[in-house]
């Protein structure tokens, strides 16, 4: 009798230790099945703290812009104060084409009615200074743009400076011939704009204004 008892106990005992095996198994597979999912993965990015880049769409840039011509129009970054790496790199391009989307979304006749209304010149003929922005590589109607766009509406006290001497200021403080274009890719540096605008009016009034904020403050 005992030994019939042993006998049941070491043919059943295969049995178990291939239901424990299947259950191993359907478990791996239930945590690969979930895993591939993105079950875990999903917990992870939500809590690893990775900045995430939040731009605006570039479509409709023009809409907005034509409602609002000199408006800045800036992409955020959700979490980062100064992006980096590739997504720097997606954040320049945006502002890239925005920038491109404002100097396109105005004619040439309203750009200079936009400058005359701040009190900027230019010191060619109206007719060139139109033909200058009408022209394919952007430059004027880019630093006209941006000249808009940092004045904000606000006038600028005595006589007016040239448009064509800011252009010529701004590509000397970026260490290039004065005489020369912007290139077509190339999204403009806004304090060394900040910097021509006042290096034209002190060229144009004889001034020795140092500070954007301090011209822009007496209008």
């Amino acid at each position: 009798m005992a030994e019939e008892k042993q006998q049941s106990w070491f043919q059943t005992l295969p049995g178990v230790i291939t239901a424990i095996t299947g259950l191993i198994v359907a478990v791996g597979g239930l945590i690969a099945a979930l895993n591939q999912a993105g079950f875990f993965s999903k917990k992870a990015d939500a809590t690893s703290g990775t900045p995430v880049a939040v731009v605006h769409d570039v479509e409709g840039a023009n809409a907005a812009i034509e409602k609002h011509p000199t408006a800045a129009i800036k992409p955020s970054v959700a979490g980062a104060d100064k992006p980096q790496g590739e997504t720097a790199g997606t954040l320049a391009a945006v502002s890239n084409d925005v920038e491109h989307a404002a100097a396109n979304a105005m004619e040439p006749k309203q750009i200079v009615q936009a400058l005359e209304k701040l009190n900027v010149g230019a010191s060619v003929s109206p007719e060139q200074l139109l033909d200058w922005l009408d022209d394919d590589d952007r430059t004027y109607r880019r630093v006209a743009t941006v000249t808009l766009d940092l004045l904000d509406g606000r006038r600028l006290p005595g006589k007016a400076p040239d448009i064509d001497v800011i252009k010529y200021y701004y590509l000397s403080f970026t260490q290039r011939d004065g005489d020369g274009l912007i290139p077509l890719g190339e999204r403009l540096d806004r304090n060394a704009m900040r910097r021509a605008i006042v290096a034209a009016f002190n060229d144009k009034n004889g001034g020795q204004v140092k500070q954007f904020e301090r011209l822009v403050a007496v209008h």
